[in-house]
């Protein structure tokens, strides 16, 4: 699952959660942001270092009445910690 952001400058970003195996079959389970280019191209994934990656949530969005932003605000499950609700901000730059 993907979430949108805006940024104040029209920059769009996508922060996601991804789970599976590399390429060497270690487990991967981690947040990750990319940029989504004005040509349509997307720009290079960079890993979120959460401590428990967050695996559903919500995010304040512009749709919901919150001004594009310079930051991801999230709310949501971690991985490994069920039943728990957790709060992240991540600084896009």
């Amino acid at each position: 699952m993907g979430r949108l952001q805006p940024a104040p400058d029209n920059r769009l970003f996508v922060f996601y959660y991804v789970s599976g195996s590399d390429a060497a079959g270690k487990g991967v389970s981690e947040n990750r942001i990319m940029e989504l280019l004005s040509d349509g191209t997307a720009g290079q994934a960079v890993k979120v270092p959460l401590k428990d990656p967050l695996t559903s949530y919500f995010t304040a969005t512009v749709r919901g009445g919150s001004p594009p932003s310079k930051a991801i605000e999230l709310l949501g499950t971690r991985a490994g910690r069920p039943g728990t609700l957790s709060y992240a901000r991540v600084r896009l730059w």
